[in-house]
């Protein structure tokens, strides 16, 4: 048994997708808080939300799924995820709960679940809802940071908001 079969999920949903994040890495979900846009900033980062008294980054993965962008909606869920010394937001339309793999529900394909990027680690059948495609937490922390990066440095901007800080793990 692998890494990835030991680990517990939490289910989420984003438009025709269903995802799953490492359970170790969600720290909380966030309902119905008010998003405050940022100047400047690449798509996917689509503003800040308040986490208990921290602006936290939220980013939101339609591009990267394949989506159509669509504007976020007075209470849509957010996931608090850290991960590689980082903490953000994930934009979903729903939680679906937390769940292992099925062991009479094997892995399957990553190309089963349509999900072109960041890194999707391998597709779970969790239930009898089908694919779950499950997304490298890290990866994700990562490929959110870089883009910002390359959209901020246009704009002579830095990322300090993604920052977390080492005396009291919140973000900077």
């Amino acid at each position: 048994m692998d890494g990835e079969e030991r680990q517990t999920f939490c289910i989420v949903e984003r438009g025709s997708r269903r995802l799953g994040l490492a359970a170790g890495a969600v720290r909380r979900v966030l309902n119905g808080g008010t998003l405050t846009r940022v100047p400047g900033a690449p798509p996917h980062l689509v503003g800040l939300v308040d986490d208990r008294g921290t602006a936290l980054p939220v980013i939101c993965l339609d591009a990267w799924l394949g989506l159509a962008p669509r504007p976020c909606a007075p209470g849509d869920a957010v996931v608090v995820v850290e991960s590689a010394g980082l903490r953000f937001g994930v934009l979903v339309d729903r939680v679906d709960g937390v769940a292992p793999p099925s062991a009479a529900a094997p892995r399957t394909a990553s190309d089963d679940c349509a999900i072109p990027a960041p890194d999707l680690i391998a597709a779970w059948r969790i239930g009898a809802r089908g694919p779950v495609g499950v997304l490298a937490d890290a990866a994700l922390a990562q490929a959110a940071v870089a883009a910002a990066d390359r959209a901020f440095a246009r704009g002579g901007l830095t990322r300090s908001g993604f920052a977390v800080g080492a005396e009291d793990g919140r973000a900077a």
